[in-house]
């Protein structure tokens, strides 16, 4: 029996709905801008697949030529007329390109590199989806996302039109949100008593048993269950105004900056994982236990790898030149780069012998493994040294104010003898000795309390991501042993597992990379320390 609508849904879908659909963004983007819960992070759900809504870096840095990304459904024309279509509404100093479907961004970084992967994209996308970037100058983004959607040779391209175009950059998620307003007098909105629930994190760990039962409630159209299990929070559902299509939209948090790569890759991964127990409902359900949990222990074990990282660049180092520390930042990006380059080469070998390939994925897990406690060891062992350091300086900041106010004191109390042991100018230079050690002394006690602040907030981190490995490891050492947990990759039909699979294992190698690179660099700055 269909659930009766409580009074704030049915107030919500009333006219009201309309303006508050206009204001939903705002209002929960400023609400968590004055706290610490991150930036808002829509996700779409269409087609049966969800769509992450990316932050759109054109419109961040004010860069001249901005751009759109969209995933195209329902295709049924050609690349070149895609190509000839958009030029019309973008101009001719408008280019498209079409992208693969798992794509990593070094977003940290100036050069904003897109890495295609052997055996993805285009090889193994369905012929009627397409993903685009249509890059573009001299026009405002609403205009090229009203052209896009008033053009009948764009229509023509799709079976519903533009509602077939799934926004997947925040400039254009915002410009569809916004004509869907002025198009459409119905828009359901659904929030009931989730209006005040805390929206899902992307950098939360990934919990394999609700996710199970997340993807079972998909797969049993039971579609408002598992938003509600995973994105707690408003739930929008968008008319796009074709053919009733409707455009589901679910709303994530964003706390930290490696956030917007992480939600791309836990997006991709559930994606994947649907798509393969689709699949799998005609072959052993041990078999798709086995390369569910691998997938989700592998993302857990990423996300606590690149949360680490992110803690190191946060790390204060007291007594450090600044110039030397910039040219170690600089070496740091450019041998991460050179090396994951060369990982990259060993990575597209390709998995036609997956039991040697876990082998070797089992090796590099013992090797994080070992590294994640060398750092944890050294981690401590800085606190600690600091801490003393810092008692230390505490005491001479303290010993240095009390000669700065004693020599005065001394003086004024020797003249009145008329047998003062030392002179005015004497004095003076003693002050100006004491305060100066004080001042001296009080940097190095708070440049101190900062590099033991900021090595703290990588302990829980690093407990995480020890955690997330033994959980790896034991799953590994499973799958190499129990029959039942082996998982085949040589089926026509699960050829998206190598895709999946191949990416994360490249994903996980550059996370360790600069884990390694961190932790090299730090013994490196212990002499300096």
């Amino acid at each position: 029996m269909p659930r009766k609508p409580s009074y704030l849904a049915r107030f919500l879908s009333s006219e009201n709905s309309l303006n508050f659909l206009n204001e939903i963004n705002t209002s929960m983007a400023t609400s968590l801008a004055h706290n610490n819960h991150g930036s808002i992070k829509p996700i779409i759900y269409y087609n049966g697949r969800f769509h992450f809504v990316e932050e759109d870096t054109a419109a961040k840095f004010h860069f001249d030529t901005d751009y759109a990304l969209f995933q195209i459904y329902n295709f049924k024309g050609t690349k070149h007329e895609i190509s000839e279509a958009i030029t019309k509404v973008v101009g001719p100093v408008g280019s498209v390109s079409f992208l693969n479907e798992f794509e990593r961004t070094y977003s940290r970084y100036s050069d904003h590199r897109i890495e295609l992967r052997t055996g993805s994209s285009i090889e193994t996308n369905n012929s009627d989806m397409l993903k685009i970037k249509i890059k573009f100058s001299n026009k405002p983004h609403a205009v090229v996302v009203e052209g896009l959607r008033t053009s009948t040779s764009i229509a023509a391209l799709t079976i519903n039109g533009f509602a077939d175009w799934v926004p997947l950059d925040s400039t254009s998620y915002e410009c569809v949100i916004r004509s869907s307003n002025k198009s459409n007098e119905n828009l359901i909105i659904k929030s009931g008593a989730r209006h005040n629930t805390a929206l899902r994190a992307l950098s939360d760990s990934i919990d394999p048993a609700l996710l199970d039962v997340v993807i079972d409630d998909l797969l049993d159209d039971f579609e408002s269950g598992a938003f509600e299990k995973l994105f707690p929070g408003p739930i929008i559902s968008v008319d796009r105004g074709i053919n009733r299509i409707f455009m589901t939209v679910v709303f994530t948090r964003g706390r930290y900056t490696f956030d917007e790569d992480m939600g791309k890759i836990f997006i991709e991964v559930l994606n994947a994982l649907i798509q393969d127990r689709k699949v799998e409902k005609k072959f052993d359900k041990h078999i798709y236990d086995s390369f569910f949990l691998l997938s989700v222990r592998i993302l857990n074990v990423i996300r606590d790898l690149v949360h680490l990282n992110e803690k190191y660049e946060d790390f204060h180092l007291p007594g450090v030149c600044p110039l030397f520390a910039g040219s170690i930042k600089y070496m740091k990006v450019k041998y991460i780069e050179s090396l994951t380059d060369l990982e990259k080469a060993l990575i597209d070998i390709g998995f036609d012998k997956f039991e040697d390939r876990l082998q070797e994925l089992t090796m590099i897990v013992r090797e994080i493994d070992r590294n994640v406690e060398t750092a944890h060891r050294n981690l401590q062992a800085d606190i600690e040294k600091w801490k003393k350091r810092k008692s230390m300086a505490n005491f001479s900041y303290v010993l240095s104010v009390l000669i700065a106010i004693a020599l005065p004191s001394i003086y004024h109390y020797y003249r009145q003898t008329n047998n003062v042991p030392f002179g005015p100018i004497t004095t003076i230079i003693g002050c100006i000795i004491g305060l100066l050690c004080a001042f001296w002394h009080g940097w190095a006690r708070n440049s101190y309390s900062k590099a033991i602040t900021s090595h703290k907030k990588a302990i829980p981190i690093h407990s995480s991501t020890a955690n997330s490995l033994e959980a790896l490891q034991r799953w590994l050492n499973r799958i190499s042993i129990v029959e039942r947990c082996r998982i085949p990759m040589n089926k026509e039909e699960l050829k998206g597992r190598k895709i999946l699979l191949s990416y994360l294992f490249d994903e996980l190698v550059s996370s360790a990379a600069e884990l390694r690179l961190s932790i090299s660099l730090e013994d490196e700055l212990r002499k300096y320390r």
